[in-house]
C-alpha cells in the first residue's frame, strides 16, 4: 500500500503534471495507491477558497471525478481508533524532538 500525499494529488490534478511525478505514479500498480480522507479534506478546502468562477467549478468537478474513478474504494478514513493512536504517536514524536503537523499526523494514521 502506498498512501499518496496531498501534494501528489494536487500535482496530478494539473493540466500538465510534472513528468517525474507522472512517471512515478504510472510505474505503480493502481490497486496499491490510496489516499486518505484528510487528503480529500485538504483538497476540498483548497478548491473552496479559490476565487468563485468557472475555474473553481471545473477543478471541483475534476477532483470529484478523479477521486471517484482513480481511487474508488481506496480512500482511507480517519477512524476513532486512528484518533486514539494519533495522540500517542504525536506525543511520542514530540518527545523525540521530531513533531508532526496535525494534518501529517492524521494522514499517517488514516490507514
Amino acid at each position: 500500500m502506498i498512501l499518496l500525499d496531498t501534494n501528489i494529488i494536487s500535482e496530478l490534478m494539473k493540466t500538465t503534471p510534472h513528468p517525474s511525478v507522472l512517471m512515478w505514479v504510472n510505474q505503480q500498480l493502481n490497486d496499491t495507491l490510496f489516499i486518505c480522507s484528510v487528503t480529500v479534506a485538504e483538497m476540498s478546502y483548497g478548491l473552496k477558497v479559490l476565487s468563485t468562477g468557472q475555474r473553481q467549478k471545473l477543478l471541483e468537478t475534476r477532483f470529484e471525478q478523479f477521486t471517484a474513478q482513480a481511487f474508488y474504494e481506496r480512500i482511507l478514513s480517519f477512524t476513532t481508533a486512528a484518533a486514539h493512536l494519533y495522540g500517542e504517536i504525536m506525543g511520542y514524536r514530540k518527545t523525540l524532538g521530531r513533531p508532526l503537523s496535525i494534518l501529517e499526523g492524521q494522514k499517517r494514521l488514516s490507514h
